[in-house]
């Protein structure tokens, strides 16, 4: 199989999985991420410092996936990383739209003014 082939095919079965199977399944990422970070933070509790984000859901389950390789690498590790990455930038768009309607909001509410060229996260990594 060519390259251009293969990358093509990983891709358009992550497209597939994130669009479908797992949607039926789980609800949308965003939910399912939520319920997730929300479990762990529990879990985790007073062990942490912020409370965990689902883009930092879809992170770890990018890690998971690729500690799963170490064993053995395997097609299904990479086809889950992409979709577990095409959801992670869901999260952060998402974030960020949550965080300029917050700022609007308080804008509006205080008479003040809204920047929306300063980033959203105090870690912009951009």
């Amino acid at each position: 199989m060519r390259r251009d082939t293969v990358r093509q095919s990983v891709l358009a079965e992550a497209s597939d999985l994130i669009h479908s199977d797992r949607n039926a399944a789980y609800g949308p990422p965003m939910v399912n991420f939520q319920r997730i970070a929300d479990i762990w933070n529990v879990l985790l509790g007073e062990q942490l410092t912020e409370p965990i984000t689902t883009r930092q859901v879809a992170d770890l389950m990018i890690a998971t996936k690729l500690a799963r390789g170490v064993e053995q690498p395997r097609r299904d590790n990479y086809v889950d990383m992409a979709g577990y990455a095409a959801c992670a930038q869901e999260c952060v768009e998402e974030d960020t739209d949550r965080g300029l309607e917050r700022q609007y909001a308080e804008a509006m509410a205080t008479g003040g003014q809204i920047v929306l060229n300063e980033p959203y996260y105090e870690d912009d990594e951009s």
